[in-house]
């Protein structure tokens, strides 16, 4: 994210508080329980079970990560705001190939 100046930065940070305590937000967070609910589901079935040892292991394994990636996701609001406090938030870079 790039900002002109410090009056973006504290417009930016302001809209992301103010969304989050929105019904938008609310409705994003109940989705993404359900989501993390469906997968749980998913992993305590007998199915699972019934797998051959190193497929359960890559299924459970995917299904963690799924549920870590979902759980960061609803975290999303806090982080960019705890990034735009940051001192040095300018010279970051997302992706290392772009050099």
């Amino acid at each position: 994210m790039k900002f002109n100046n410090d009056k973006e930065k504290l417009d930016a940070k302001e809209i992301l508080r103010q969304g989050v305590s929105s019904q938008f937000w609310q409705l994003i967070m109940d989705a993404t329980k359900e989501s993390e609910e469906a997968i749980r589901k998913i992993q305590d079935d007998e199915e699972m079970a019934d797998l051959p040892a190193e497929e359960y292991k890559f299924r459970n394994e995917l299904y963690k990560a799924k549920r870590k990636f979902l759980d960061t996701l609803s975290k999303t609001p806090e982080n960019i705001i705890s990034w735009l406090e940051s001192p040095n938030n300018e010279s970051r870079e997302f992706d290392p190939y772009e050099k």
